[in-house]
């Protein structure tokens, strides 16, 4: 169903925003293969994506209780981006945070505006050291990843479920819609993927939104309802050392897990 489909607009948005302001990281991109169409596709897959939620609450009617659960996910992640902001005032210039935030990107859908400004801030913290670097030692760093990729998480879920069919619904044409537009922005998404990987200016992924695997600080979990978790784990690395809730990199007491942290 419509399991990605915030998350493949979220990053159409926040692609395309960053080809209308960094010519080298289309420079890098053209040389890994993409071509010109197709990386402004991105701005056509946006808007196709957009309409489509217009078409769904049209064809569907509005859900007042998944309207709320997803304002409200939104409304987290944007406290979230607040804190980073707040954190670099005074350490930054004002243009370098509205790049941070993409406080410029501007989508006709609100959700989308939010989980791309989030998309922004997480790959900019995680492949531009100077930007990590105000933000704190290490441990905080990876603290303020692992939130801000739990509201991202949320907020992304949260938006599957208003997009999916209620049970008297599953026939409707827009879904089937939905269905197509994320198998397209999916085999978009994975292209653009691959020339990310081909990327030598780690810092350049900042403005796609996306952080390859294996370049800069790596984050992500299993849930987001565990907030100061990289990985979602319970279980201890050392076989010495019983499994305990809330493996954080310790930040809930305990004791066996200091210095840097088990998670690297």
């Amino acid at each position: 169903m419509a399991t990605q489909f915030y998350r493949l607009l979220g990053h159409c948005a926040v692609a395309f925003n960053g080809f209308l302001y960094s010519t080298d990281l289309i420079v890098e991109l053209k040389n890994a293969g993409g071509t010109q169409d197709f990386l402004y596709n991105a701005e056509k897959l946006h808007h196709r994506g957009e309409s489509l939620i217009e078409k769904k609450t049209d064809k569907c009617g509005e859900d007042r209780i998944r309207e709320h659960a997803l304002h409200f996910a939104a409304s987290e992640a944007e406290m979230w981006l607040e804190t980073v902001g707040s954190k670099l005032r005074g350490k930054v210039e004002k243009s370098t945070i509205s790049m941070v935030l993409a406080k410029d990107l501007h989508a006709h859908d609100h959700t989308v505006t939010v989980v791309a400004q989030v998309m922004r801030a997480l790959s900019t913290i995680a492949t531009d050291p100077t930007i990590a670097n105000h933000l704190g030692e290490p441990r905080a760093v990876k603290d303020i990843l692992a939130r801000g990729n739990a509201a991202l998480a949320r907020l992304i879920k949260t938006g599957e479920i208003k997009m999916r069919p209620k049970e008297q619904q599953t026939s409707f044409e827009i879904f089937a819609e939905v269905d197509a537009f994320t198998k397209t922005a999916s085999d978009w998404l994975a292209s653009l993927n691959n020339m990310a990987n081909q990327i030598t200016t780690p810092e350049l992924c900042g403005w796609l939104g996306l952080v390859p695997q294996g370049m800069g600080i790596q984050f992500g979990g299993a849930s987001f309802g565990v907030e100061r978790h990289g990985r979602g784990q319970t279980q201890s690395p050392s076989k010495e050392v019983k499994p305990c809730t809330g493996w954080s990199i310790g930040r809930q007491g305990n004791s066996e897990n200091m210095g840097p942290g088990f998670i690297k």
